[in-house]
């Protein structure tokens, strides 16, 4: 193939290295990144901003460190005392009259926290008719500190009720913090945060957009 041949057909070779590149850098983010909003804004960007976007991807997608904390196994749970053990299935065998999925829970947060289920603890599951009002009473019969963490708050009227509900429990003493998801506060316009600093409620966002 002579020189001029070579360059009539290199638009072509630098488009199937392209393809390649965007290729694998896109199944790298599908198996690797492990929070859906980051796949979908890394894909986009390899996609739409060809060959950079794949290489600001393994410049900085790509964590090439393996952590220390990853390279540790966790400890070990300590073993239960018999009096727990005993306690955690008591309460499990309550909790299987209610269905399977509680005491997979139960079992699932002891794994993971090493704390077995004791006693003193409520559990209840809540349907989308009773959850609001659940909430709502709570915050109305809060007397020290509230905590809410949420995905989505909009500026609805259910939200107007939940912030009128936090209003008033901060104006009787209650320390109030709120925390939503960055992306879940802009479902609505204009976004629930005004609306809560306007009412001098501490509210803050994670998982910055």
């Amino acid at each position: 193939m002579s020189r001029i041949e070579l360059l009539q057909h290199f638009p072509w070779f630098l488009i199937v290295i392209l393809l390649v590149v965007d290729l694998w850098a896109t199944g790298h983010v599908l198996l690797f990144k492990r929070d859906t909003r980051a796949s979908i804004a890394w894909i986009g960007y390899i996609w739409f901003v060809p060959l950079f976007g794949s290489l600001l991807y393994f410049l900085l997608g790509i964590n090439r460190i393996k952590r220390r904390a990853r390279s540790l196994k966790q400890p070990r749970c300590l073993p239960s005392e018999p009096e727990v053990a005993s306690t955690l299935q008591i309460h499990s065998d309550q909790l299987a009259t209610l269905g399977t999925r509680l005491p997979n829970l139960a079992r699932i947060v002891e794994q993971v926290t090493c704390l077995p289920l004791t006693r003193g603890n409520e559990v209840r599951e809540l349907g989308p008719q009773t959850a609001y009002s659940e909430m709502l009473a709570s915050i109305d019969q809060a007397q020290s500190s509230i905590a809410l963490s949420t995905y989505i708050f909009d500026r609805d009227p259910i939200g107007k009720r939940f912030v009128e509900a936090l209003s008033a429990a901060q104006k009787r003493g209650v320390e109030v913090r709120v925390l939503i998801d960055d992306v879940g506060a802009r479902y609505s316009w204009p976004s629930v945060f005004r609306w809560l600093r306007n009412e001098k409620i501490s509210a803050a966002s994670f998982m910055p957009t």
